[in-house]
């Protein structure tokens, strides 16, 4: 069973499952391959051909070999390839279960991380002091846009009521705040941002 821990971090961070599966693959065939199914596989081919040797001279076959021939088939049997994709194809149908009843569990404005405050009001406000005395929003916002480019959170391009995007939204909410602090101009000339 994989713990909340990593539950929530396959679910932030798909590329992290991808790694997961990739180990969880790679250790199930190296247990395979360490069963020594090759090995058990060329023992067997080499034991029925001694057998079918000592039949088709008419020499009686020991029991003990013929025992052993049977477990030797019955222990491939259990190391079968089928067996490992079964297991492989039951573990990844309870991941995915778990990840479903996960991804319900978490609400969607917590589902993908967004930008902080503190982050946003920082490009803020040096893109106000680089664009100069009451830039337009627009011109600042995409000045903001261009500072954050790469940085920007998957939160922060979800569709939001005001903007395109959520980030734009939260950058206005910090200016609103900025304006109670006494940092930008309260009563601004229409469209521009100023500071004070």
């Amino acid at each position: 069973m994989i713990s909340d821990a990593d539950m929530h971090v396959f679910v932030y961070d798909p590329n992290e499952l991808i790694v997961f599966c990739r180990r969880a693959v790679a250790r199930i065939i190296e247990e395979h391959k360490n069963d020594g199914y090759q090995e058990k596989n060329l023992q067997l081919t080499e034991l029925k051909k001694v057998i079918r040797r000592f039949e088709s001279q008419g020499i009686s076959v020991p029991d003990l070999v013929r025992v052993q021939c049977e477990q030797l088939e019955e222990s491939i049997n259990n190391c079968d390839y089928s067996t490992v994709m079964d297991t492989l194809i039951q573990g990844f149908s309870e991941l995915i279960g778990d990840l479903r009843r996960q991804e319900s569990k978490v609400s969607h404005t917590h589902k993908e991380p967004i930008t902080t405050r503190e982050e946003l009001r920082r490009v803020l406000l040096i893109a106000m002091k680089e664009l100069g005395e009451g830039a337009e929003w627009i011109r600042i916002l995409n000045a903001m846009e261009k500072k954050l480019e790469g940085r920007l959170l998957p939160g922060d391009f979800r569709p939001d009521k005001s903007y395109k995007f959520r980030w734009r939204d939260n950058a206005t909410g910090v200016r609103q705040r900025l304006m109670k602090d006494g940092v930008i101009k309260k009563d601004p000339i229409s469209g521009k941002w100023e500071l004070c």
